[in-house]
């Protein structure tokens, strides 16, 4: 059920469906809760499944000053009355579910990480490049940066696909400018990347063989580190895992929630 939540001052648009143990899907950057489509069917199947989209995203409210990520979500899990779900991210999805489960660790079950990296990484050369670029696009109007955005080399495996890249193309177009809020965003301190190894709940972490070398690192990074870790590779796919290998991306997920909960 779609619906529409005053939160912490602002609306959070939020879709619930299944039943049974919970999972809440947390959408990449520039773009919003609809990149999940592939992934709601299967796994209400068998669970509660929610995705929202991030405050300045999709049909939330734009951000009007400085805000927390992870205290939109503590709002959103409260009203909806999730205990311990399952935070399930993807890239900059993971990083919030990531700096929210070190916040609030008593409110999380278990943790997917999909393409993603902790907070207070250092970029790459590469991806400070690719930042610069996207800045310079900006001043030439949105539709630049959103060519420029597609362009990111991160996303090459799946803008490949002349189907995927449509949809790509709509979500970045709708959500290009949250990237010129993104400042308002409160960092955790201290970040996620000196804490690793305090992170508790069982967690996954996944990325494809394909995406860039910087995710490969960090997601192997984040696997050593973390205590209840387990580290798969999804072979064939890049950045965007649940959209380029949908079917199974969905095993890893409920396979590893299976095990997790056993």
């Amino acid at each position: 059920m779609l619906q529409e939540l005053a939160l912490n001052g602002t609306r959070i648009s939020v879709e619930r469906v299944g039943a049974g143990a919970g999972i809440v899907l947390l959408h990449a950057g520039a773009m919003d809760s609809r990149m999940w489509g592939p992934q709601m069917a299967p796994l209400a199947a068998e669970r509660t499944v929610v995705r929202y989209d991030l405050r300045g995203y999709g049909a939330s409210g734009r951000p009007t000053g400085p805000y927390s990520d992870a205290e939109d979500l503590l709002a959103l899990l409260d009203a909806l009355g999730l205990e311990q779900p399952t935070l399930v991210g993807l890239s900059l999805g993971g990083r919030v579910a990531l700096d929210f489960c070190l916040l609030h660790p008593g409110r999380v079950g278990q943790l997917v990480l999909a393409s993603s990296g902790p907070s207070g990484l250092v970029p790459s050369e590469s991806l400070r490049q690719a930042g610069r670029a996207l800045f310079e696009a900006f001043k030439l109007g949105p539709e630049a940066a959103v060519e420029e955005y597609l362009a990111l080399p991160m996303l090459a495996r799946a803008v490949a696909r002349p189907q995927l890249r449509e949809s790509l193309r709509s979500w970045i177009a709708d959500n290009i400018q949250s990237l010129t809020t993104a400042a308002w965003v409160r960092t955790l301190e201290p970040p996620a990347i000196e804490r690793l190894e305090t992170v508790s709940p069982p967690t996954l972490v996944l990325y494809g063989d394909q995406d860039v070398p910087e995710i490969r690192e960090i997601a192997e990074l984040m696997a050593h580190r973390i205590p209840r870790a387990r580290l798969l590779v999804l072979e064939g796919s890049g950045h965007m895992l649940n959209l380029e290998k949908p079917e199974e991306f969905n095993r890893m997920v409920l396979e590893f929630l299976s095990e997790a909960t056993t």
